[in-house]
């Protein structure tokens, strides 16, 4: 099989152009904690599943991991930024 048909049958895998730092400073520069996870001394990570089409854009954002207090919502607003 040549390495032209091999591209051509398999899906690439996401990533952010610029690489993980970048992706760390948008998500640093964008993010704003929920008033309500500060005045609940709320902290943690909240996890997400996000489905991507096939020219990069979020179609769908779900929470698998919650923290509740307003920053699931959060992170479902930056995930689609």
């Amino acid at each position: 099989m040549s390495d032209s048909s091999k591209k051509n049958r398999f899906v690439n895998k996401p990533y952010y152009q610029g690489g993980n730092k970048a992706l760390d400073k948008f998500i640093k520069d964008h993010l704003q904690y929920p008033e309500d996870a500060l005045s609940q001394k709320i902290e943690g990570q909240v996890q997400l599943l996000v489905d991507i089409d096939y020219k990069g854009n979020v179609v769908a954002v779900k929470v698998k991991k919650s923290l509740g207090y307003g920053c699931d919502e959060e992170a479902g607003r930056v995930a689609k930024l």
